[in-house]
């Protein structure tokens, strides 16, 4: 999310919690598929509307976390575990 927040354009893999932290904040590719990648690079770069409609959602999708509640909710699984509420 950092990246986001920087005004920093992604484009991320498919699979595993990508899907959940990228959300639709970045075009998403096969991360065994050079063509895919080249081709998703050479679109953010050369159009300036796809960089516009990214910058746009990835600042709406960084919204959705913060630190402060990232430490509550770790500190509150690391209490679980411990046998604690």
């Amino acid at each position: 999310m950092n990246l986001v927040i920087n005004w920093t354009l992604v484009f991320g893999s498919r699979g595993g919690m990508r899907r959940y932290v990228i959300g639709d904040a970045a075009l998403q590719v096969s991360p065994t598929d050079e063509q895919a990648i080249g081709d998703t690079l050479y679109q953010v770069l050369a159009d300036s509307d796809v960089r516009r409609d990214l910058r746009s959602r990835g600042l709406s999708q960084a919204r959705r976390f913060s630190s402060s509640d990232a430490a509550y909710r770790t500190m509150k699984v690391f209490a679980t575990a411990q046998g604690g509420n």
